[in-house]
């Protein structure tokens, strides 16, 4: 017996592609009113497994329900894809010699009022006398996206929605995602390779490796406390610690290290400081800039680390204060 809440129940999910498991025996049950994101390295199985849920992947073995029916592949249907699952691909093709309005005005179930609002949520309304040529990038994903929803789905899947999109495009676009599920109260499954764009947005995540599930839960906990080395690079820059390590002793001095694993730090578990109480001291080697912080390279004691901040006043071969918070120490 499926639980009512249970919006996507998959068992025994295998695909096979050229000789070879794409999707490798996944079973997981998906819920409603839950933002899904799924994440792994180019190969994993995520566009797949996306598909697969869209009913446009033709199973090889197990079953994938839709509110407890089964969902068809293109084998078993005329038209491939479930009508109330809605599925944007990384490409959101528009066909040409189209105006916008006659792409939207197709198979559009909402009424007048719904539409325009969704519009609105969407910024297109001034593209509506426009040809589908005639529009950037960002502006074909959000019409695309518009004509997906206008069919009132209740499962939107977006595959690597912000891929193709320059920084101000991204930013529409997430704001966009972001006021649509709040308005049409729809549950979303994301794919991204960049866990910036999900951390903060997922109530769950899937991570795959080789079409299987490594880990799945909070973003937030996989983030501080994944599985394994592979999960912990998804998920963003790390460092791994020998217990032997003079630094790793005086981090944690009084922890027990007779298991000898490694301890995961990532650079915003350090920040620097002038104060002289529990302070690290070491010299700044590099200085890497990121879009919107800065990793510090400092040796201290027998290592290196990296360390996050927004600040821009330091240089390379000073000498400086930093701290780490205890209460993130993880091992794997």
């Amino acid at each position: 017996m499926i639980d009512s809440s249970t919006l996507i129940s998959i068992t025994g999910a295998v695909k096979i592609l050229i000789s070879k498991p794409a999707i490798d025996g996944i079973s997981i049950n998906l819920y409603a009113d839950r933002k899904i994101a799924i994440m792994g390295e180019t190969g994993s199985g995520k566009s797949t497994f996306l598909k697969l849920i869209a009913g446009l992947e033709q199973l090889d073995a197990g079953h994938i329900l839709y509110k407890g029916e089964k969902i068809k592949g293109p084998n078993e249907t005329l038209i491939a894809g479930h009508p109330k699952i809605a599925y944007l691909s990384q490409h959101f093709e528009l066909r040409n010699n189209y105006k916008i309005h006659e792409i939207l005005s197709y198979a559009n179930e909402m009424s007048e009022m719904e539409s325009s609002n969704l519009y609105e949520l969407c910024r297109i309304n001034h593209l509506f006398d426009r040809w589908t040529d005639e529009l950037s990038g960002g502006e074909k994903q959000r019409v695309a996206l518009a004509k997906l929803l206008t069919a009132k789905p209740d499962l939107l899947l977006l595959d690597e929605p912000f891929s193709n999109l320059d920084y101000y495009n991204k930013n529409i676009i997430k704001q966009v995602i972001n006021d649509l599920m709040d308005m049409l109260k729809i549950s979303c499954i994301m794919v991204s390779h960049d866990s910036s764009d999900l951390l903060s947005w997922a109530d769950d995540l899937i991570i795959l490796k080789d079409g299987k599930i490594e880990q799945f839960g909070n973003p937030i906990e996989l983030y501080h406390q994944p599985l394994n080395k592979y999960c912990a690079n998804v998920l963003g820059e790390y460092q791994l610690l020998d217990y032997k390590s003079t630094f790793f002793q005086w981090l944690l001095p009084l922890g027990n290290h007779s298991e000898k694993r490694q301890m995961l730090i990532r650079p915003n578990y350090f920040s620097f400081n002038t104060s002289t109480n529990n302070s690290i001291k070491g010299i700044v080697q590099e200085i890497n800039h990121r879009p919107n912080y800065n990793i510090v390279t400092v040796s201290t004691h027998d290592q290196l680390i990296d360390i996050a901040t927004i600040e821009n006043t330091y240089t390379v071969g000073e000498l400086v204060s930093f701290s780490f918070n205890r209460n993130t120490a993880w091992f794997i």
